[in-house]
């Protein structure tokens, strides 16, 4: 919100210019539950089977039901990597979230695992060797606290608040599989 607020004080000339009209979104943004998510998908048709993610289709008709910003919580483990916390009260699920504009993912994020017991568990889980990581699991042997981060699509965010059509028109140098250099 306030990065928008920052942006709609600072360029509104730019915007002006651009056309383009950009509100401030109301907080807080809903949350809804990733199997809220698989509901709302198989009640338009569309079937997501538990620990597969969803598809663009379903995530239209996400978008479309909450409109603006919201959060999807509680991806299935299977889903996340490895350093992300499994629910203390079910571990099927994460203690994670994506914010959405619409069907658009802008960020990711995650309380991390912090215990170096359940930090090995996950390496299996994930069909990882823990003795590759054992540099990486020593640190938490010696104590890391709780933590959590996230990830911005900063070209995403762009995309949805100029209104442009494709994503490599927000990419100072855009890449895909037929350019990669400027």
């Amino acid at each position: 919100k306030s990065g928008i607020e920052n942006v709609l004080k600072t360029n509104s000339k730019d915007l002006e210019i651009l056309g383009l009209k950009i509100e401030v979104p109301k907080v807080p943004f809903p949350r809804i539950s990733y199997e809220e998510c698989r509901k709302i998908a198989s009640a338009n048709g569309v079937d997501i089977p538990f620990g597969e993610d969803l598809s663009v289709e379903a995530l239209k008709f996400i978008g479309e039901k909450f409109h603006d910003f919201y959060f999807i919580v509680d991806w299935p483990s299977s889903l996340r990597p490895f350093y992300t916390m499994p629910n203390e009260n079910d571990p099927r699920y994460t203690n994670s979230y994506d914010l959405q504009y619409r069907e658009k993912e802008i960020t990711s994020g995650a309380q991390r695992v912090h215990n170096p017991d359940i930090l090995i568990k996950r390496f299996m889980e994930k069909g990882l060797k823990a003795e590759n990581f054992e540099f990486y699991i020593k640190a938490f042997r010696y104590g890391m606290p709780p933590h959590a981060g996230w990830g911005l699509g900063l070209e995403r965010l762009l995309m949805i608040l100029l209104d442009l059509q494709n994503i490599r028109e927000g990419t100072l140098f855009p890449r895909d599989r037929t350019r990669i250099v400027p």
